[in-house]
């Protein structure tokens, strides 16, 4: 009796247009396996596009949101002097060169994460989405509705420094309503 009234309250439902349905797509984006910076006037750039995801691509116009983002990886600081690691991007194709021209004409999505002299720590998920700034987050939403292309830059601080990310993924939670 209790699984008919479920049943006749979801054909009600349903007749009357109701039908909530919606969903999170995990998306992992593999980077550049090692990815190293040794200074600030080299900096790390990959071209993300999301089009060449399948889940992305047959979810696209359905996106909602950005529920949560992470970099994840194991993070080495090279140098003899603390590190703060930090990770832009742009919406369009750019080549920025050094980490001045990524501060000034990128946003800042993550960081910064902070590594004494000589430290190597494995990035999880909590700590990782903990570091994502909330205007980069807005913005990167923006772009995942929009065409899903963008540029990726890793940087540290000024100066001479070194530092590398083993194993690193660019991960994205979606909300899409379908």
């Amino acid at each position: 009796m209790r699984s008919w009234k479920i049943l006749v309250a979801a054909a009600a439902l349903a007749g009357a247009g109701c039908i909530l349905t919606s969903g999170q797509i995990l998306i992992s984006f593999p980077l550049t396996n090692p990815l190293t910076v040794i200074n600030d006037t080299q900096v790390y750039t990959e071209s993300i596009d999301l089009n060449t995801i399948s889940d992305y691509a047959d979810h696209k116009d359905n996106l909602e949101s950005l529920a949560d983002v992470a970099l994840l990886g194991q993070i080495t600081n090279n140098s003899a002097s603390p590190v703060d690691v930090e990770v832009f991007f742009t919406e369009a194709a750019t080549t920025f060169m050094t980490s001045a021209e990524v501060r000034a004409g990128a946003r800042k999505l993550w960081g910064p994460f902070a590594l004494a002299a000589s430290e190597t720590k494995t990035i999880g998920w909590d700590e990782s989405a903990a570091l994502i700034d909330d205007a980069g987050r807005d913005a990167l939403i923006a772009e995942i509705k929009g065409d899903g292309v963008f540029t990726l830059y890793a940087i540290g601080p000024t100066g001479t420094f070194s530092f590398t990310i083993n194993n690193p993924v660019l991960v994205l939670v979606l909300d899409a309503g379908v």
